[in-house]
């Protein structure tokens, strides 16, 4: 009995070793991250976070009085405006990244085109939807479609394809698509998510892990994966990695069906995130980067989260320009009605009033008996000055 009593302690110390050491998703208590800055319009930052239960279920009923915000550690951001990001109405632009190797051939590509589907359902009217398959490249399936008008027709042709799967360079080359479609639209207030759909593994990128979380820190954006285990669990710690560095959130599924539930919960994260909005007061835009902490609390909790923005220095702010524009424009229509008014001061001056040639319309003077510019004459002055003329043809 003692020794059974011991084998079961033993076993249960190995079992709790060992999960330790796995990492596995058991969380403990609140937990919080920050998933994207915006700081185009510095000293305006917009910033996305998550906060989550020990269960990992979204927090939904925190306010201003549960949130601190420090930059560089110094400097305390004493206002803070709060939002719920679903509330906001600003458009989600998303980019799937899913792969079509080999390897994938039957359910895991077909978990894969399920977990599309979802996202194309849970689509407002103002998201949009861009699908690219791993290759040497990210390969367009679907391009800025807008919710509501999607066509899935080419995501349901996809097949499997026998290019290699170069995860890394994909999302490398997804970044620079991502990087240029955000500045086309600046000006468009919205949030670009990447999820990614893969089993982790790499063949033969030129690029590697730290280029791609590099480039994903430098363009602010977060990536979030569903891990598919297919040969082993080693290349999940890549899918794992790319998500807590860029912060996102990373998906584990022990089997291909799960994938569709994995990409929901994907999708209840980024719609129950909050959006937080403050002005730094004390740090000059300098183009340097600088380090953010948010804090949330909770009841009894506390977490922290960090993440590196860069005080954008803007040689002209936005509402500057609409000023500049808005100047130009009165001084334009101010030019415009002087040079009119200077005009008819000018022809007053010299007694042109209304009057105007018939014959080529310009104005004349009033006691003007011709038109200087076209030699126009009315009918009876010039018969009354041809007639001497005509009497002296007659008298030859």
């Amino acid at each position: 009995m003692v020794k059974s009593v011991h084998t079961r302690r033993l076993i249960f110390s190995v079992l709790f070793l060992c999960a330790a050491l796995l990492g596995l998703d058991a969380q403990e208590g609140l937990s919080s991250r920050i998933e994207m800055v915006e700081s185009r319009n510095f000293p305006k930052v917009e910033t996305i976070v998550n906060a989550e239960d020990e269960t990992g279920a979204p927090i939904l009923s925190l306010v201003r009085s549960n949130f601190q915000v420090r930059v560089d550690a110094d400097i305390e951001i004493e206002n803070i405006d709060l939002e719920r990001f679903a509330a906001t109405e600003r458009p989600i632009h998303y980019y799937i990244l899913l792969s079509n190797s080999g390897i994938m051939e039957g359910a895991p590509l077909a978990m894969q085109k399920e977990a599309v589907y979802k996202i194309i359902d849970a689509l407002r009217p103002q998201d949009t939807l861009s699908v690219y398959a791993v290759g040497s490249e990210p390969l367009p399936i679907i391009e800025s479609s807008v919710g509501g008008e999607v066509d899935a027709t080419p995501l349901e042709e996809l097949a499997i394809s026998d290019k290699q799967a170069k995860l890394f360079d994909s999302l490398i080359g997804l970044s620079r698509i991502v990087k240029e479609e955000s500045l086309d639209r600046s000006a468009v207030k919205g949030r670009s998510v990447i999820i990614t759909l893969s089993d982790g593994r790499d063949q033969e990128s030129r690029s590697t892990l730290d280029d791609v979380v590099a480039s994903y820190e430098d363009l602010g954006f977060p990536i979030y994966s569903v891990g598919i285990r297919m040969l082993g669990a080693q290349y999940l710690n890549i899918m794992n990695s790319l998500s807590t560095r860029t912060g996102g959130y990373y998906h584990y599924s022990s089997k291909v069906e799960g994938v569709p539930d994995r990409t929901d919960a994907i999708l209840e994260q980024i719609s129950m995130a909050y959006l937080v909005i403050f002005r730094v007061k004390g740090l000059p835009a300098d183009d340097e980067r600088h380090q953010l902490m948010v804090q949330v609390v909770d009841k009894e909790e506390r977490s922290e989260a960090y993440k590196n923005f860069t005080a954008v220095k803007v040689p002209f702010p936005f509402w500057l320009k609409i000023a500049v524009l808005i100047a130009v424009f009165l001084l334009i229509v101010l030019f415009i009605l002087l040079t009119i008014l200077s005009r008819r001061k000018e022809r007053k001056a010299m007694g042109i009033g209304k009057r105007r040639c018939p014959d080529c319309g310009r104005r004349m003077k009033d006691d003007w008996e011709f038109c200087p510019f076209c030699r126009y004459l009315k009918n009876d002055k010039k018969r009354k000055k041809r007639q001497p003329k005509d009497k002296e043809k007659k008298s030859k």
